[in-house]
């Protein structure tokens, strides 16, 4: 049995909605405490290392996470302004430390145009992995004799993101997405949005659903 490292990040998720955490200020105020139970989170923390008062370096995903995989500042790392400065090339990440090391590196994502080769983070990755955790947890059995270092970075609490494709959530992601628009009383109109070049991966459809959705969300 190979050496299994895994580092999970969950998109926008307050680290004071986990109960296991003991800082309940903030979210005291929501009157949320006996209602907040994450047992499989809590399990994790029990058996992992927890620290229940970390702060972000930045208060948006890509410069965040940026500092999260390299140690370094948003300054030094190079991704400041969300889209437009990828990673600098001189910058090891932890998937560089871990290859060097021996290990299968697998980047695992729900925000593929984030948490992606746009920015460089793929970087020294043997498998990148685009919304589809099925695939994942096949391959982490897959290389159950292999040392393997794995970033699982999760979006679903992240709104208005909670949909992301069409092969994920199927006619649901059609009828959620009529259903919130209804709500917001928008029509579907052709969607113009330049933001929309970087989700080449996407069908028209799904682009066109995605942009409705979050305009509707909004």
């Amino acid at each position: 049995m190979g050496r299994r490292i895994m580092l999970m990040s969950i998109d926008t998720l307050r680290s004071d909605a986990i109960a296991m955490n003991p800082y309940r200020d903030s979210i005291s105020r929501f009157d949320a405490n006996t209602q907040i139970k994450t047992p499989t989170l809590d399990r994790l923390c029990a058996k992992g290392t927890f620290f229940p008062n970390c702060q972000a370096q930045a208060p948006y995903t890509t410069s965040s996470h940026g500092s999260m995989l390299t140690g370094c500042w948003p300054h030094n790392h190079g991704i400041r302004e969300y889209f437009f400065t990828p990673l600098r090339e001189n910058i090891d990440t932890l998937f560089n430390h871990f290859k060097r090391a021996g290990f299968v590196t697998i980047l695992a994502t729900d925000f593929p145009t984030l948490i992606g080769p746009i920015l460089g983070f793929t970087e020294d990755v043997d498998h990148f992995i685009d919304e589809d955790d099925g695939s994942l947890c096949e391959l982490l059995a897959e290389l159950s004799d292999q040392n393997v270092f794995c970033f699982w970075h999760f979006a679903d609490p992240h709104m208005p993101y909670g949909l992301s494709s069409i092969e994920r959530y199927g006619c649901d992601f059609a009828e959620t997405t009529e259903h919130v628009m209804k709500l917001a009383g928008l029509e579907a109109t052709k969607p113009e949005s330049e933001d929309w070049l970087l989700e080449r991966n996407r069908t028209d459809e799904e682009r066109s659903l995605r942009l409705w959705y979050y305009d509707a969300a909004e």
